[in-house]
Formats: structure tokens, C-alpha cells, sequence
């Protein structure tokens, strides 16, 4: 709607209310053939749709049954609500970047600098990198408990350890990201093929006879308000590739395009991946999914054929590859980040120096807070919410002027929505991590003590 009166209007103003001093015409060329400062505008609308879908793929799916376990069956509903908000952020994201100089979008950060200056940049790399640095600590998390779910009798939080050790001398040669896309499509496929999986294993269980005997202790919700934050920040978390937009957008060989990869990325995530999976797997298990970490997990815990529990293993174990092979690229860019401010001369033994301090202190995180939902939810009202719902609207409002009133209120509803989420989701998540902790309170017991 407002995107095709933008795509009309745009060289008419800047984001001070300027003239660019170009027709339409003139400015379509401009950003088909102008000046792209070395980038490569390769992909079409539908790779870069499969680019954005790879992007929320992965570790989201294994915490939506146990969100919508928190949320009650209100949650199917509330994962299409965020589901919506984030498209239309992503939209409105795109209609900002089409009234910027193409060669100024460099990524999330530049288009806060265009919108709001040194502040917008500030804050447009806090939530870039907390949540980078926040999600590097899930993975590493989230691989510790897949492989303890793959080989029994093994201590939890070794798998952590051993990872975080051998990711320093890989990450200390992992230099850039270039030419990275294909994680994107690795964790499209091991996506799928979990929830397949999770989804198969899960309706075979359904209709067995074990099942009927003892469905009296699956029971189900209506409605959960006490802890719906929950279900709120793993829903976000599982959508939250808003930051990525950016870099995606500057590759595409049409940006007129972008509605078109964002419109079709996330009701392929929605159907295909998440809403069977939060579907099937609270139908079947209900509120027996509060005592599992994720999704394979309850699978684990409740199947007893062998044949079921192979196939359960089998994705944890694509799920794991896919994590070791995008946690570098995940990670990269917070040392890099570290490199630049302290280390300026760019000296080699100051580089691994920094390379293994942080990924040290992020695997000591890993093994003293061993608790994937909860730093998912920490991680994602303190930083991705930021980059989903709150940053978007701000950006489009000061850049895209004027605005019709329409726009106007929906920015301001998504910045509510993306406000009061991010409030209740902090105060529940940091509740829930405490009582984690006093649960556990010594995480390094036994941690080499195999049986």
C-alpha cells in the first residue's frame, strides 16, 4: 500500500524533507545501475526470499511447541499476530531503504544513521550485537543439550565445553562472511526436516495405543496469561531476522522486489515449519511439554519405540550440524566488532587473544546458564525486539514523509505491541531464570563424571 505510493514518490525527499533532485525514472536507474560501491546485486526476489527464510530458520522451531505450552492454545493465535507484525515491519523497512541513496544502505546500523544520525546508528548496533553475541550463547547452549539428547550418559554441559575449545583456533582463522549464503539454504532444509520429523513422530504417537493410555496427564489451556511473555519472546525469536533485511536487500538485482521476498518468506516459515510443529506438538503433549528444554526433547521423554527415537536423534543431529556450521557466522561479526575497538593495528596475537577471550566468556555463559528457552527469552526482549518492532516504525516515520495516517497508527501499534512485549517479556524472563538457577545452582557438578 504505502510501499507502491513510495515506490512513486521516492527522490522527492529526503529524510529532512530535502530534494534529491531526481525524477522517478532517473532514480529507478539510479538504484538499478548506480553507484553500488563494489556490491553484487545477484539474487533474485525468490533467492532472497529463501536468504530471509534461512535466516529465521534453525532454533526457533525447537522451542514453538513449548511457547505455545506457555501461551495455551491463545498461542496459535499470538504466533500469527507476531508473524504479521513482522512482515509489516519488514515491509515498511523496505519502503525506508527504497528513499535512501542505494549505495548508502550498508546494512541495519546505516539505516539508522540515515534516519537519526550517531544515536540511530548507536542504537541500531546495540541490538545488533547483543543479540548476535546473546544468540552465539544459545547455539552453544542449545548444541550441548541436542547432544546429550544423542549420546546417553554423557554430563550436561560438556558437549557445551568441548564445542566452545574447538570453536577458538577454527574462529581465530574464520575471517570474514563472505559468501555465506549457503547456511542459509542448510538451515531452510534441516528446519524442514525436523519439523517433519517432530510432526511424523509425534501423530505416530498420537494414534498408537501408549498414547490412549495415559492422554488423561496431556492436558491443554485455553488461555495462559501468567506466563504468554514466554510464548511472545520464542515466537519473536523465531521470526527475528529484521536486522539481516538490509544486507539482504543489497544484493537483489530488483529492489523494487523486496515485498515480494518478504511476503512469501514468512508464510512459507508460518505453514511449513512453525504452525505444525506448535500445532501438533501441543495437541499431542499438551502441558507435559513444561518439563523439556525443546521439542526432540519431549519427543525423547514421552516416545518408547526405538524406531521413533533413531528418527528423533537423526534431526537432533542435522539441527547440530546446522548450529556448528552457522554459529562462525554468527559470531563473527561481534569479534570482529571487538577487533575494531581494541584492536586498531590489527596485530596477529592481539587478534587471538580477543578471539579466545570472548569465546571463553561465552562458553563459561554456556555452561553457567544452561537454559535454552530462557536465554532465548532474555535475549529477545532485551535486543531483538528492539531491531522487530521497535526501530522499523521509527525509522519509516522520520524518513518516509508524509506518511498517511494509516501508517502512522499502524507504526504506532507495532511499537506498543513491541514495547509492552519487551517490558512483561523481561520481567517473566528474568523471573524464570532465577527460579532455573535456584533449581540448579551449581551447573559444573559432575560435569566429567560419566556414568
Amino acid at each position: 500500500m504505502q510501499y507502491l505510493k513510495t515506490k512513486m514518490q521516492r527522490g522527492t525527499v529526503n529524510a529532512s524533507g530535502g530534494d534529491w533532485g531526481l525524477d522517478p525514472h532517473a532514480e529507478a536507474v539510479y538504484h538499478l545501475h548506480g553507484d553500488h560501491t563494489g556490491v553484487h546485486q545477484t539474487n533474485s526476489w525468490l533467492s532472497s526470499s529463501t536468504i530471509v527464510i534461512g535466516a529465521m530458520a534453525g532454533a526457533g522451531v525447537l522451542g514453538i511447541a513449548q511457547a505455545v505450552q506457555a501461551s495455551g492454545w491463545f498461542g496459535i493465535i499470538l504466533l500469527f499476530i507476531v508473524a504479521v507484525f513482522n512482515v509489516y515491519t519488514g515491509l515498511i523497512l523496505g519502503s525506508t531503504m527504497r528513499e535512501m541513496p542505494f549505495k548508502d544502505i550498508k546494512d541495519y546500523a546505516s539505516i539508522g544513521e540515515f534516519a537519526f544520525g550517531r544515536f540511530g546508528r548507536w542504537a541500531s548496533h546495540f541490538s545488533q550485537y547483543v543479540t548476535l553475541a546473546g544468540v552465539s550463547i544459545i547455539f552453544l547452549v542449545l548444541v550441548g543439550l541436542l547432544m546429550n539428547e544423542i549420546v546417553d550418559q554423557v554430563p550436561r554441559g560438556f558437549f557445551t565445553l568441548v564445542i566452545g575449545i574447538c570453536m577458538i583456533p577454527l574462529l581465530i582463522i574464520f575471517r570474514s562472511m563472505s559468501e555465506a549464503s549457503w547456511a542459509s539454504y542448510m538451515a531452510v532444509l534441516a528446519t524442514l526436516f525436523v519439523a517433519i520429523v517432530a510432526v511424523a513422530v509425534s501423530l505416530q504417537y498420537y494414534a498408537s495405543d501408549d498414547y490412549s493410555e495415559s492422554k488423561s496427564k496431556f492436558t491443554h489451556d485455553i488461555v495462559k496469561w501468567g506466563t504468554m511473555a514466554e510464548g511472545f519472546s520464542v515466537f519473536t525469536f523465531a521470526f527475528g531476522a529484521t536486522a539481516l533485511f538490509p544486507n539482504v536487500y543489497r544484493t537483489m538485482k530488483q529492489p523494487d522486489d523486496w515485498p515480494k521476498a518478504i511476503l512469501v518468506a514468512y508464510p512459507f516459515a508460518l505453514l511449513t515449519m512453525y504452525f505444525p510443529v506448535a500445532i501438533v506438538g501441543y495437541l499431542v503433549y499438551g502441558n507435559g511439554l513444561s518439563g523439556t528444554s525443546d521439542i526432540l526433547a519431549a519427543l525423547l521423554t514421552f516416545q518408547h519405540t526405538s524406531q521413533a527415537k533413531v528418527w528423533v536423534k537423526v534431526g537432533a543431529g542435522v539441527i547440530v550440524f546446522h548450529l556448528l556450521c552457522a554459529l562462525p557466522l554468527v559470531i563473527t561479526p561481534v569479534l570482529q566488532k571487538a577487533e575494531e575497538i581494541v584492536n586498531k593495528n590489527k596485530r596477529f596475537l592481539l587478534t587471538v587473544l580477543v578471539r579466545a577471550v570472548i569465546i571463553i566468556a561465552f562458553t563459561g555463559i554456556g555452561l553457567v546458564l544452561p537454559y535454552f528457552l530462557q536465554l532465548v527469552q532474555i535475549v529477545t526482549v532485551v535486543s531483538v525486539t528492539i531491531s522487530c518492532y521497535l526501530l522499523p516504525p521509527l525509522f519509516y516515520l522520520k524518513v518516509v514523509r508524509p506518511a498517511p495516517y494509516l501508517m502512522i497508527f499502524l507504526c504506532v501499534l507495532t511499537f506498543v505491541f513491541g514495547l509492552v512485549g519487551s517490558g512483561v517479556g523481561l520481567y517473566e524472563g528474568v523471573k524464570q531464570l532465577i527460579d532455573a538457577i535456584h533449581a540448579n545452582p551449581n551447573p559444573f557438578k559432575g560435569l566429567f563424571t560419566f556414568k
